[in-house]
């Protein structure tokens, strides 16, 4: 589905509880003209593929840009506007509409380091600095601007390399180091033990991790 000529795209997989369907979705930076975007989508309860247009305002942030499904079955990425602000957007693909459709992320929030899928919860994480903590945002209920809930991932050093929470286990948490898996103390004891061998791994020896829950965003309906 994707061609030689792309040199970035987005693809995802995503789940139709509708109908049971399966949908591979994906995008190519070579198919972008003019704020509009050709899709391709793959059916795979039909074994059909299709190319449609969608408006697409928006530049792609990576040569490679998978995506975080979120529990309901709906993919989503992180790509940013296409205008001179350049803030970062959570990008969703609707599997009924087949159109791209925007996720309100948290007051005065415009830029983020990553999303992912932690608990269930759709999330993102945020860092300013190398000396500052990296802020988690998770996302209680899905599709809500006011759910959102901060968390704060303190390091006990400075590292150039950022961590994305994956999962919770019994009392551990998954972690991502770039490509590199990691488990992580749930309680903050400072363990950490990597489950996948890299070279990086050594950039967080010493370095110990965990969450500390920081005043939620209220719930207002």
């Amino acid at each position: 589905m994707i061609s030689d000529k792309s040199d970035m795209y987005m693809a995802g997989l995503g789940y139709n509880n509708l109908n049971g369907d399966y949908k591979i979705v994906v995008a190519e930076s070579c198919n972008l003209h003019n704020n509009l975007i050709e899709v391709q989508i793959y059916d795979v309860k039909l074994d059909f593929c299709k190319t449609i247009k969608c408006d697409f305002p928006y530049k792609f942030i990576s040569h490679t840009t998978p995506a975080v499904t979120h529990a309901n079955g709906i993919p989503h990425w992180h790509v940013k506007r296409a205008n001179n602000n350049g803030h970062s957007v959570i990008l969703s693909f609707n599997l009924v509409a087949e159109r791209f459709e925007e996720i309100a992320l948290p007051e005065n929030i415009f830029d983020f380091k990553f999303i992912s899928a932690l608990d269930g919860c759709l999330c993102i994480g945020l860092r300013d600095s190398l000396s500052d903590p990296f802020y988690v945002w998770k996302m209680g209920e899905y599709g809500r601007k006011n759910c959102w809930i901060k968390l704060e991932i303190v390091y006990h050093r400075k590292t150039r390399s950022c961590l994305m929470p994956l999962g919770f286990l019994e009392d551990q948490i998954v972690m991502n180091l770039d490509r590199v898996s990691l488990w992580s103390d749930r309680t903050g004891s400072g363990s950490i033990e990597p489950i996948c061998f890299d070279r990086t791994i050594s950039i967080l020896s010493g370095c110990s991790i965990h969450f500390v829950p920081v005043l939620p965003s209220l719930d207002i309906k």
